[in-house]
């Protein structure tokens, strides 16, 4: 069974008949990205496939094996997930883990919702950045570049989230 390709694409309806069939090979696929990073970049949302998955035994701290050496929690922030970001620190992730040039979930968030700064979805990343700030993500810790996520929190746009 190809399981990277049915995270990813499969229905919800086919990823439960795999899971009744067998536990899930939990190992990176060939380009180091664990599974639970393939159901965190679901475009339908990943909740049902990651929450199987961190059942299985998935790590919510793991990091992608490529150049980025993101956590699945770096993903939920970028899509403003918060269901899925909620499900990861329940299940032990950590809220200020930093990827290859330093950034964590919270720098992700403020920059993709600065990204969507009238769009729909708006909303979503300033309740993201309020979720990972009260989990212990830091707004001061400088990323590789000297930036740090309070960097963002100088713009208009984020003016609701300068109190943090």
């Amino acid at each position: 069974m190809n399981w990277p390709n049915l995270i990813k694409t499969g229905t919800l309806r086919e990823l439960r008949q795999a899971f009744l069939e067998g536990a899930p090979n939990l190992a990176p696929d060939s380009r180091g990205f664990p599974l639970l990073h393939h159901a965190c970049m679901r475009e339908d949302g990943g909740f049902r496939a990651a929450k199987a998955l961190l059942d299985a035994g998935a790590d919510p701290n793991e990091k992608d094996g490529g150049r980025f050496r993101q956590t699945p929690l770096h993903l939920a922030a970028e899509q403003g997930d918060l269901e899925l970001a909620e499900l990861l620190l329940e299940r032990g992730a950590e809220a200020d883990t930093r990827d290859a040039w330093g950034n964590g979930p919270v720098w992700k968030a403020l920059h993709s919702g600065s990204l969507d700064v009238q769009g729909p979805r708006r909303g979503r990343y300033v309740r993201m950045v309020r979720l990972l700030v009260e989990h212990g993500a830091e707004l001061d810790r400088d990323n590789e570049a000297g930036f740090s996520p309070r960097h963002h929190l100088r713009h208009p746009w984020y003016e609701e989230l300068r109190e943090l």
